[in-house]
């Protein structure tokens, strides 16, 4: 049985730091790995999908899990609202139990989307320099799921994306894939795209079963696909959703 490491991240701001938990590095057996972070708004205003999302997150581990880079896939699931939670850190897709995710969200509070896109984004960065110190090939996938502006978080946007170009121009990383998923239709979260650089910005606008269904599918292919990326020099194209 694998067990976990309680890991530091960056100083966020004032003295605000974060901790992400991750797989440890003792306990893997592959040569090399994709870091996937999914950071989930629960915010108030997403009350009326989260079962919806919860169902999400199930399809895309049970997808994941039939790839044939199943083994050098970890998945971490950041949710945020007032605050940045922790789901649960890097794990290994084989020990991932899809129904622990059943009632594991709830909807809440103000939207703190650049704290938390840090977060996500610092935990690939650091956990990912360690993998490479430790001579492992290693790339992550950073998505970010969310129906609103910010309107909490302690760090500006422009924040978010010094971490982002940090990840491969600090080493930390082969490569870093990013997209920005879209649950309405906001201009506030076009500019926010736009300023971060995310490679791909997705507009869910009819927030529907079916919609999500697709999305399940769409995000499973794009993390299959920046998975066999690695080792390549660069990262995966975007999908077309």
């Amino acid at each position: 049985m694998s067990s976990e490491n309680l890991s530091s991240g960056l100083d966020l701001n004032k003295g605000k730091t974060f901790n992400f938990s991750s797989t440890n590095i003792n306990d893997l057996g592959a040569d090399s790995y994709t870091l996937v972070t999914i950071a989930v708004d629960t915010s108030g205003s997403t009350s009326c999908f989260i079962d919806k999302m919860e169902k999400l997150l199930k399809e895309i581990v049970r997808a994941c899990s039939l790839d044939p880079r199943a083994d050098n896939l970890m998945i971490r699931i950041v949710t945020f609202d007032s605050q940045v939670s922790e789901l649960h850190g890097f794990k290994l897709l084989s020990s991932i139990n899809q129904d622990d995710y059943q009632g594991s969200l709830r909807s809440g509070g103000m939207t703190a989307l650049n704290d938390a896109s840090v977060n996500s984004i610092e935990g690939i960065n650091k956990y990912g320099r360690d993998l490479l110190e430790k001579e492992f090939g290693v790339n992550g996938f950073f998505i970010c799921i969310t129906d609103g502006q910010d309107n909490q978080s302690a760090l500006p946007a422009s924040r978010v994306a010094s971490s982002l170009k940090e990840s491969v121009n600090g080493e930390n990383l082969e490569s870093m894939l990013s997209i920005l998923i879209e649950l309405g239709d906001s201009t506030e979260l076009d500019r926010f795209y736009n300023e971060v650089g995310f490679d791909q910005h997705v507009k869910i606008e009819d927030v529907t079963e079916s919609s999500f269904a697709k999305l399940a599918g769409f995000i499973s292919k794009s993390i299959s696909s920046q998975s066999q990326a690695l080792n390549s020099g660069g990262p995966s194209k975007p999908l077309t959703f």
